[in-house]
C-alpha cells in the first residue's frame, strides 16, 4: 500500500467517525418566550449534571433567533439542567441558583446518545440593577471592590464578584437580599450593620429598577 494510499484510507475512518459522532449526538430544542411570544438573543445554557447531580464540565449555550428558537446540539446521553438569560436586558441567567429564588433547575434526560427533545422556556422576571461606588476612607474611589450577596430566604445561595468602581450588578427583583463589600486593606462592609442605609434592613426592589450605592469604607 503507498503512503498516499495510507493517507486516504486514514482520513476515510477520520471522516466516518466524525459523521457517527456527529449523526449520533443529542440535541435539545429550546424555544423562549416572554408573555407569550418569542424572545430573540437570549443565551440558553445546558449543564450537564454528574452522578450525584452536580454539575459537570460539559456545557452547551445557543442563542435564541427571531423566533425564540435556538438548538443545544452535540450533547451525550444523560441528564442536563436547562436555563436561559439575558443579562444585557436585565434578565439574570437563570443557571446561577441565586436568580432562581430558590427554585430548583429544570433538569432534561436525554435518555439516548440520538435522541431529540424540546423545551420550552419562559423569560423573567427582570432583575433590579444596583451601581456600587465604593470610597475608601482617605475619600479616593477604590478601583476594585469584592461582593458577596446572598439571599435572606436562602442563604447559601450566593452571588460573588468584583466590580471596578462605578460598575453595576444585577439583583434578583422581589427579593430580600444582604450586600458584604470587602477591598484590600479595607475593613469589611456589611449592609445588615449599616443603621444609616435602610435602617440596616435587606435591599429589596422591584424589577426593572436602577439605584446607586454608596460605600464608605474604614482602613484596616
Amino acid at each position: 500500500m503507498t503512503s498516499s494510499n495510507r493517507q486516504f484510507n486514514v482520513l476515510a475512518v477520520l471522516v466516518l467517525l466524525l459523521s457517527t459522532a456527529t449523526a449520533y449526538a443529542a440535541v435539545i430544542h429550546a424555544t423562549v418566550t416572554e408573555n407569550g411570544k418569542p424572545v430573540e438573543g437570549v443565551h440558553v445554557r445546558a449543564d450537564f449534571m454528574g452522578e450525584r447531580g452536580v454539575s459537570g464540565s460539559i456545557i452547551q449555550i445557543c442563542l435564541t433567533d427571531s423566533s425564540g428558537k435556538c438548538d443545544l446540539t452535540g450533547l451525550s446521553k444523560g441528564p442536563y439542567t436547562v436555563n436561559a438569560g439575558k443579562p444585557e436586558d436585565e434578565y439574570p441567567g437563570m443557571w446561577i441558583p441565586f436568580y432562581r429564588h430558590g427554585v430548583p433547575a429544570k433538569i432534561i434526560h436525554l435518555v439516548k446518545s440520538d435522541s431529540e427533545t424540546r423545551v420550552s422556556i419562559v423569560l423573567g422576571p427582570k432583575g433590579a440593577m444596583l451601581e456600587i461606588v465604593g470610597i475608601g476612607g482617605d475619600g479616593q474611589a477604590l478601583p476594585s471592590v469584592g461582593i458577596i450577596v446572598s439571599r435572606v430566604a436562602h442563604p447559601n445561595d450566593e452571588l460573588e464578584t468584583s466590580l471596578n468602581a462605578g460598575s453595576q450588578i444585577l439583583l434578583p427583583a422581589d427579593d430580600d437580599v444582604l450586600l458584604e463589600v470587602r477591598a484590600e486593606g479595607y475593613e469589611p462592609w456589611v449592609l445588615s450593620s449599616q443603621r444609616e442605609i435602610n435602617e440596616g434592613k435587606p435591599l429589596h426592589f422591584h424589577a426593572g429598577e436602577h439605584h446607586s450605592l454608596t460605600i464608605r469604607l474604614k482602613a484596616k
